[in-house]
């Protein structure tokens, strides 16, 4: 057995706690069992039950299963053991299902007795329950099948439901971990209970309703068997996020694929809801649309994954050395994450120009949107650039801010500033008046000289400095 997990078990799991849970919920049954007969007015103790039971699993495995799952990493580094753990002969996979799993065993248990008790007593004539969590009106007309399956649906929504809220805060608890980002559970963790709840109230709306009505990449689709499809494989997306983060804690090297995979999946994913027919952009053709998106994807998913990446003098130094004089496979596991995306986003967008060049009638307008995935793409090189040149600088853990404020500078204030006289575009290079659109990515590409001239001598400093 995972050593890991056999551990977080007995910490989790004890013979008070094995009892007290199903005592408590039999005692709360048989509660709503005899107000049926003390109150003044007729009650359905089922209803109450199961509406209880899946109260209690939401608040259980949802608020309190993400909240122990956090706090499984955070905890180890607060008690200074945390780097003990680092040190120990599990994998990664094991790290990360032991302490997952583990951390929230107790949660699970209590969930699963709730889950049973809501599934048994949740028949077709207390389907009322939803009018009053997501007021929507009871639907008779299902056969047996179809009721069957609704159950068993139900059953893996709410399950995943809470495995995907459970993941991402494990996740953001290794991010942090690594990181040293550290702060209140609660602050970090309600952005992500809303979600969960807005959506389990979605979902379960009208839930026992049998239409298809959602249309992805052209081709109806039942909704709620998409939306169960979807948690599924964005909650394989987190686990397996865990894993290469937790891979990269561990110091094992790893080549930079998964990134580039996800923005693909989750750009095919996005694509797939837009209906370009209706575009407001009819100039252009549906394909450089979709290539545009995509790109805007990756471009979002360069961004954060840079902010977030290890941007130290060693790491650079391993990055150039590696490509230097190392294989092309030691090479790839020294790259950073964001930047194999980077180059997917610079190269994507190039194609954009002769796709634009070829289906579109050319004109004033149209070459300012030829060049303007281009200018996009060079700026985020410069903006990468800069946070890198900060992160070297004598304050590291400034270098986020520094690094947002000048882009505030860059991106909103000096261009409004200057609009009027045409030197906005000196700072914005995709403000460009549309008769000169040939100069932006001339002054884009300035741009990233000029930051990676400076990175450049920094580091040449840095090296210097440790030479001596």
């Amino acid at each position: 057995m995972n050593p890991e997990l056999r551990r977080n078990i007995w910490l989790e799991i004890n013979p008070n706690r094995l009892m007290v849970t199903p005592i408590v919920l039999t005692l709360i049954g048989m509660l709503f069992y005899s107000m049926q007969y003390s109150m003044s007015y007729p009650i359905d103790w089922q209803f109450l039950f199961a509406t209880s039971a899946l109260v209690i699993f939401f608040v259980a495995t949802v608020i309190w299963g993400s909240i122990q799952a956090y706090e499984g990493i955070v905890s180890e580094v607060r008690e200074n053991t945390w780097d003990v753990q680092k040190m120990s002969s599990l994998t990664a996979w094991q790290m990360v299902i032991g302490k997952l799993l583990g951390s929230t065993i107790f949660n699970w248990y209590i969930g699963a007795f709730c889950l049973g008790i809501f599934l048994f007593l949740f028949k077709i004539k207390y389907l009322s329950v939803f009018n009053i969590f997501f007021a929507y009106p009871y639907h008779s007309d299902s056969s047996d099948l179809f009721q069957t399956w609704n159950y068993l649906r139900a059953g893996l929504l709410v399950i995943f439901i809470a495995l995907f809220a459970q993941a991402n805060s494990f996740l953001y608890g290794l991010l942090a971990a690594h990181t040293g980002k550290m702060t209140s559970t609660t602050r970090n963790l309600f952005m992500m209970w809303i979600f969960a709840l807005i959506i389990l109230r979605s979902v379960l709306m009208d839930l026992f309703h049998p239409y298809t009505d959602l249309i992805w990449w052209g081709y109806e689709w039942d909704q709620h068997n998409f939306i169960l499809a979807s948690l599924v494989v964005f909650t394989g997306w987190v686990w397996f996020g865990a894993y290469r983060l937790m891979s990269t804690i561990l110091q094992i090297r790893l080549v930079p694929w998964a990134g580039l995979s996800f923005v693909i999946f989750m750009s095919i994913y996005v694509i797939g809801f837009y209906d370009f027919t209706n575009s407001a952009i009819p100039t252009l053709p549906s394909g450089v649309l979709e290539i545009i998106l995509f790109q805007s994807i990756g471009l979002v998913w360069v961004y954060i994954t840079a902010w977030h990446e290890r941007r130290d003098w060693i790491m650079l130094r391993r990055f150039f050395y590696s490509w230097r004089y190392e294989s092309w496979r030691t090479a790839w596991m020294a790259t950073p994450n964001w930047l194999p995306v980077a180059f997917w986003v610079f190269i994507g967008n190039l194609i954009t120009i002769p796709l634009i060049m070829l289906y579109s009638e050319i004109n004033i307008q149209t070459n300012l949107r030829l060049v303007f995935p281009l200018i996009m793409s060079l700026l985020m090189f410069r903006d990468i650039g800069l946070l890198y040149f900060f992160s070297l600088g004598k304050q590291p853990q400034k270098a986020a801010s520094r690094t947002i404020l000048l882009l505030i500078m860059l991106y909103g204030i000096l261009p409004l500033l200057f609009q009027y006289t045409y030197m906005g575009a000196l700072f914005f290079p995709a403000a460009i008046p549309k008769q000169w659109f040939w100069l932006g990515p001339i002054i884009a590409l300035v741009h990233v000289g000029i930051v990676f001239e400076l990175l450049r001598n920094r580091m040449k400093n840095i090296s210097s400095s440790i030479s001596k």
